[in-house]
């Protein structure tokens, strides 16, 4: 495997777990309505919201400029995917250190209802500073090698895309119908985040795939 590959693969899969944090409780506030609770904390300022009120843009814009920079690095968009991907890593860097200093009682995460609970005082700032560092190598390299406009979506693209978005309605029962933080919010919010992380693989680029 190639530098390239791998400061490829180490970026699109921070951006992928980074990006799902936005997609989940977007896909959550509108299947589950009022009930479900988000909220966040950027530089001191919150951003939360219950179902469709609150700062739901939020969540869109998240959602939306994840999905442009996967976008970008699937389809070899040279320089758009690392610059996007440098300069939001470079914010939530600077964000998890302010955190890390300013808040005494740390800069928890709570996913309640997979009962996750955990400080990412510390782990924050090291893991987006190495990745931060494999985004910087990666810009290096993508420069070297020149511009570039985005490859067009294969068929095998658009199958897939289609695949995860016909999970949609299932989401939907899943998480409107079923019990709070019972089995089937469970099993929504897995299929959810499932969904997501599989954005990546439905958007890469495959010499040749259009003849398969």
């Amino acid at each position: 495997m190639s530098q390239t590959s791998i400061f490829h693969r180490i970026v699109l899969s921070a951006i992928l777990i980074i990006s799902v944090f936005g997609w989940l409780p977007l896909v959550r506030s509108i299947f589950d309505g009022n009930s479900y609770l988000w909220g966040n904390n950027y530089f001191g300022h919150a951003v939360n919201g219950a179902g469709m009120s609150g700062d739901l843009w939020y969540l869109v814009v998240v959602s939306a400029f994840g999905l442009l920079v996967l976008y970008s690095l699937q389809r070899h968009w040279r320089p758009l995917g690392t610059i996007l991907a440098t300069t939001w890593l470079t914010v939530l860097l600077v964000d998890s250190v302010y955190s890390w200093l300013a808040v005494p009682e740390g800069n928890w995460f709570h996913g309640d209802t997979l009962g996750i609970h955990l400080n990412l005082s510390l782990i924050a700032p090291v893991v987006f500073t190495l990745v931060l560092l494999a985004s910087i190598f990666l810009c290096k390299q993508n420069r070297e090698q020149g511009g570039s406009s985005a490859i067009p979506l294969q068929k095998n693209n658009r199958r897939r895309l289609l695949w995860l978005g016909a999970l949609l309605p299932i989401q939907f029962v899943l998480l409107r119908f079923g019990q709070p933080h019972g089995l089937s919010d469970q099993i929504g919010v897995i299929i959810t985040i499932l969904q997501w992380l599989l954005m990546g693989w439905a958007l890469a680029y495959r010499p040749r795939m259009e003849a398969a």
